[in-house]
C-alpha cells in the first residue's frame, strides 16, 4: 500500500470515529488509473490532454492527474454525490495558467446554471481566487474567496462542504476556511455527470495537476476538515528524521568500510 493510500485511510478512520457519520464514499488516487478505490464508480480519463503522471512529484508520493489546460478531464459520471457531500482534492495550478481553472463541476459555465463548480481564478485573470459557485438554473450564489488565496505551482489541498437542503457550504484552503462566507444555493442538482478538471460543457479545463480526490457522504464540520488536512500532511519532523537517520547510516557504513 502506498503512503498516499495509508494517509487517506487514517484520515477517513479518524473522521468516522469523531462523527460516527462521515464516510468516505469515493476516492481517486490516480495510481496508474482513475479507478474508485473505495466505491464502485470508476473515473474515465479523456483520450487526450490528460495523463497519469509521476513527473514533478505528487503531494504524497506516487502519481497524479496531469492536465494541459486544453481539453483534458476525468469523467466521474452519475451517482457520486448526494444532497449533502464534501470533497477534497490536492491541486497544483501551473505557472502561466490564466482565466478559470476548473477543479470539479457538474454544471455549465456562467453563474446561475444548475449545479456546482469549484475553480481557481476569476474569468480572464490569474488572480488566484478560489470559488465554489452554485445555481438552480434561475439564480445563483456561492463562496468567493479573495484573490491570492491559491498559490501557483504549489500543491495545496482544496476542501469543499455542501448541504443543498440548508443552503450552507464551506470552502477551505489547506485546512483553513476561506473568507467567502458560507451561503450557497438551495436545491441545486447533484445528479448527472460530474467532471474533474473541466465544467460540464467542456469549458475552462485545468492547466496543472490534481490528486487524491476524496468524496464524503455528508457536509463535514470545519474541525473535521482541519483534522483531515492535518492527517493528510506528513509532519515536517518525519522527513527530517528520515534524512538524519539516512546520514547517520551512511557515516556508520563508511566507518566500517574504512
Amino acid at each position: 500500500m502506498t503512503t498516499k493510500c495509508t494517509l487517506l485511510l487514517v484520515a477517513s478512520a479518524l473522521l468516522f470515529a469523531s462523527t460516527g457519520q462521515a464516510v468516505m464514499t469515493h476516492r481517486y488516487t490516480f495510481e496508474g488509473n482513475a479507478n474508485d478505490t473505495v466505491g464502485s464508480i470508476d473515473g474515465v480519463v479523456s483520450a487526450s490532454d490528460a495523463t497519469i503522471s509521476s513527473t514533478g512529484g505528487a503531494p504524497q508520493g506516487g502519481s497524479y492527474l496531469f492536465l494541459t489546460g486544453t481539453s483534458g478531464y476525468v469523467l466521474l459520471g452519475d451517482g457520486v454525490l448526494g444532497t449533502q457531500f464534501s470533497f477534497s482534492a490536492w491541486v497544483k495550478v501551473n505557472t502561466g495558467a490564466s482565466s478559470i481553472q476548473a477543479i470539479m463541476a457538474n454544471a455549465n459555465a456562467n453563474a446561475g446554471t444548475d449545479g456546482f463548480k469549484v475553480f481557481v481564478n476569476n474569468w480572464g485573470t490569474s488572480d488566484g481566487a478560489l470559488t465554489l459557485e452554485t445555481g438552480t438554473g434561475v439564480t445563483g450564489t456561492g463562496i468567493y474567496a479573495s484573490s491570492g488565496t491559491v498559490e501557483y505551482d504549489v500543491w495545496s489541498q482544496i476542501f469543499v462542504t455542501v448541504d443543498t437542503v440548508s443552503g450552507v457550504g464551506g470552502l477551505y484552503y489547506n485546512g483553513q476556511a476561506t473568507d467567502g462566507g458560507t451561503t450557497i444555493s438551495q436545491g441545486f442538482h447533484v445528479d448527472g455527470d460530474t467532471y474533474i478538471g473541466q465544467f460540464l460543457d467542456g469549458n475552462f479545463n485545468m492547466n496543472g495537476g490534481i490528486d487524491d480526490v476524496t468524496i464524503y457522504n455528508t457536509a463535514l464540520s470545519s474541525q473535521e476538515v482541519s483534522d483531515a488536512y492535518i492527517q493528510a500532511v506528513p509532519e515536517p519532523a518525519t522527513g527530517a528524521m528520515m534524512a538524519i537517520g539516512g546520514f547517520i547510516g551512511f557515516l556508520i557504513r563508511r566507518h566500517f568500510r574504512d
